[in-house]
């Protein structure tokens, strides 16, 4: 029987040397490195698009909710206008204001990056509900002054998210015309 020395290899068998362990532990250091790169790299992808995503649902329900008040318009009542805050225009934003059929007033504006519609109500009573946010732009023209009952409408989303530590915009763009209903 073979008795071995305390801390004593036998014949034939051999540990890591300690240059091989130094380049295990640099390799294992380079490949966590990608991995967490690359995971933050695809979060902030995830997150870019999440943004995206959100903003397009959300234009593209206050684009329906703006144009399906619009088509209720009479195409005499409808007044687009430029809205000043502070005595200052507000070139990027537009209103619009009209009669519906029933002869009820309603106002669609912009102030700040929030767009509001004032919806009449019962007894002379009217509500202001807020449409959408993160709005940059909103606008109302006619793209042919020959024909009054139709109107375009343009919305310009944008929302800010962090990418690499800097802001990275997400823009979204909608422009529809609507055919006035009410002659």
């Amino acid at each position: 029987m073979i008795r071995r020395r305390a801390g004593r290899a036998a014949a034939g068998e051999r540990g890591f040397t300690l240059v091989e362990l130094m380049i295990a532990v640099a390799l294992l250091g380079i490949g966590t490195t990608f991995m967490t790169m690359l995971f933050l790299k695809s979060f902030q992808n995830w997150k870019w698009n999440f943004d995206s995503l959100i903003l397009q649902r959300n234009m593209r329900l206050s684009m329906s909710t703006v144009t399906k008040a619009l088509r209720e318009a009479k195409p005499g009542t409808v007044v687009i206008s430029t809205p000043t805050w502070g005595g200052v225009p507000a070139p990027k934003w537009s209103s619009i204001a009209f009669l519906d059929g029933r002869s009820q007033r309603w106002c669609i504006y912009q102030k700040g990056v929030s767009v509001y519609m004032v919806i009449p109500g019962q007894n002379g009573l009217s509500a202001t509900s807020t449409v959408a946010s993160d709005i940059d732009a909103l606008s109302f023209v006619y793209p042919s002054f020959q024909d009054l009952s139709l109107i375009a409408v343009g919305i310009t989303g944008r929302k800010l998210t962090v990418l690499r530590n800097s802001p990275a915009p997400v823009i979204f763009q909608l422009v529809e015309r609507v055919m006035l209903r009410n002659p």
